[in-house]
């Protein structure tokens, strides 16, 4: 870590000790918030803000195996769980909007997603407490994680950038606009294994990030990034340093993004931009799937936001929204599609062909041309919000 980033992130978290990582607490409880059950440490409350989408990909056979070994402890052993109230206003009173396992890591247990009755906001709550959500971190987002690449994508594309770019453009991956965005100091908050920060350090932007997750964290350190190991919620910065702050499918994992987001506007510049992609709560897939949609990603995700939620949080928190645009990922159906088939048919391997054939290049561009006619047809229903936004000047 440069001397430069190290004024302005003035420390950074250790690893949990292996005895702080095995204190699950045994029994199914529900804490509520500001009761009197024992807190967790510092270096995990909180903790941890989100992974890069990117990473969840699903288990080969090998990682299988080594996940299973450490999925053990939460099959035996229930854990704690905490009641919340709503970030958005603060009101307690709700109704219950949706409840569903986890088909991604197949987290053992039920989960609610609630939506809040003063402002509509949905949520999940119950939800883990902050010792209880680093060991699923560690044990599901570690065994992920790989070392990053220049653009993420085939030798061909990365010699040819203009397909790249038509590639996104017709696929709903808008990573490359993002980019183009990103200029002078540049923070990506949940920064996984770095596939932003490489792409915004080509395009000559000083790329900082925060990973909770230690051997994501690593990976960055390892490729030349100054990255910090941490919550960003918990780590200082000086304010008016960043130019622009990336929360890439991580603003739903932050415990409180009322808090995150009044916390950028105090370190980003007045003429800053923050760029947010989260799923759609709205959406057409999350109608279509309910239950099996992909962007719930229970318990992980805690937030689930709409246009109208996100826009009412960045008018709270002292920004303006300059762009929203709902726009659906091909890649993400074959996802949702998976969790459905494999509940209608008992078994993943009837639906493996059906995955794999979805997959090819030529069914994700015909997929593709279809979400696109979609997002054009039908706005605001689009799988994921991609959101700008600028602070509001006194």
């Amino acid at each position: 870590m440069t001397a430069r980033f190290a004024v302005h992130v003035c420390r950074s978290f250790r690893q949990t000790s292996a005895k702080e990582e095995s204190a699950v607490i045994p029994g199914r409880k529900v804490r509520a918030a500001g009761g009197q059950q024992q807190e967790p440490s510092a270096e995990i409350r909180n903790s941890p803000p989100g992974m890069k989408f990117a990473h969840l990909s699903i288990p080969d056979g090998r990682q299988q195996t080594a996940v299973a070994r450490r999925r053990r402890k939460f099959v035996t052993e229930r854990f704690c769980m905490e009641s919340v109230m709503c970030d958005q206003c603060g009101g307690g009173e709700h109704s219950p909007h949706l409840t569903m396992e986890d088909h991604l890591f197949h987290v053992p247990g039920t989960f609610s997603i609630v939506q809040c009755a003063s402002c509509g906001l949905l949520y999940t709550n119950p939800r883990p407490t902050g010792i209880e959500l680093h060991e699923l971190y560690a044990t599901h987002y570690e065994t992920n994680a790989r070392p990053c690449s220049s653009t993420g994508a085939a030798p061909f594309m990365r010699r040819h950038p203009g397909m790249l770019t038509l590639w996104h453009a017709l696929c709903g991956q808008y990573s490359s606009a993002a980019i183009r965005k990103m200029k002078g100091n540049v923070l990506d908050i949940g920064c996984g294994t770095g596939d932003l920060l490489e792409q915004a350090r080509m395009r000559g932007c000083r790329a900082y990030g925060v990973e909770p997750n230690a051997v994501s964290a690593e990976l960055c350190r390892r490729n030349g990034f100054d990255v910090c190991t941490g919550s960003f919620e918990d780590l200082p910065f000086s304010a008016d340093f960043f130019d622009s702050v990336v929360l890439w499918h991580s603003i739903e994992h932050l415990s409180s993004p009322r808090n995150a987001l009044a916390k950028i506007k105090r370190i980003l510049k007045p003429d800053g931009r923050v760029l947010i992609w989260c799923p759609n709560a709205d959406s057409s897939p999350a109608a279509l799937f309910h239950k099996f949609w992909f962007g719930w990603h229970l318990p992980f995700h805690f937030y689930h936001f709409t246009p109208t939620t996100i826009r009412a949080l960045a008018e709270t928190t002292g920004f303006r929204v300059e762009k929203l645009r709902a726009v659906t990922p091909e890649f993400v159906f074959a996802y949702s599609l998976q969790a459905w088939m494999k509940h209608r048919k008992g078994r993943i391997s009837q639906s493996a062909g059906w995955i794999r054939l979805l997959r090819t290049c030529v069914a994700r561009a015909m997929i593709a041309l279809v979400f696109r006619i979609h997002d054009h047809a039908l706005k605001g229903k689009g799988e994921y919000l991609q959101v700008e936004l600028v602070p509001v000047t006194e």
